[in-house]
């Protein structure tokens, strides 16, 4: 599945979430399986967890460190250097959706989901 493909997947998902308080419940309690359901195979082994931010909570999650990045990179954008510097190759199968979700929302441009109900 190409990322194009399992961004709007994803963003399916999300709308379904805000619009079916059910499907919102089923995702948190058990993820693997609704995201399987849904066509976004979580390979075996992994473990997915789904938590909600709310206007006073907001989730950060540290994405693992990419194997490329080296430690003068990190050092630099410790020091004050781009973020974005730092995962010019990184695509978003390899970043959380809380992470997608912290940047889309404090760094970045917000991009609207899909809407496809």
């Amino acid at each position: 599945m190409n990322i194009e493909t399992q961004n709007q997947k994803m963003s399916q998902i999300l709308t379904r979430c805000w619009a079916d308080a059910a499907f919102k419940v089923q995702l948190l309690a058990d993820p693997v399986a609704v995201l399987n359901a849904q066509g976004l195979e979580v390979p075996a082994g992994v473990q997915v967890r789904v938590v909600e931010d709310t206007d006073q909570v907001v989730h950060w999650v540290i994405p693992a460190r990419p194997n490329e990045v080296s430690d003068d990179a990190l050092e630099a954008v410790a020091g004050g250097g781009r973020l974005g510097s730092l995962l010019p190759d990184v695509t978003a199968p390899q970043l959380s959706s809380g992470w997608l979700g912290f940047l889309e929302r404090y760094i970045a441009k917000p991009v609207k989901p899909v809407v496809n109900l």
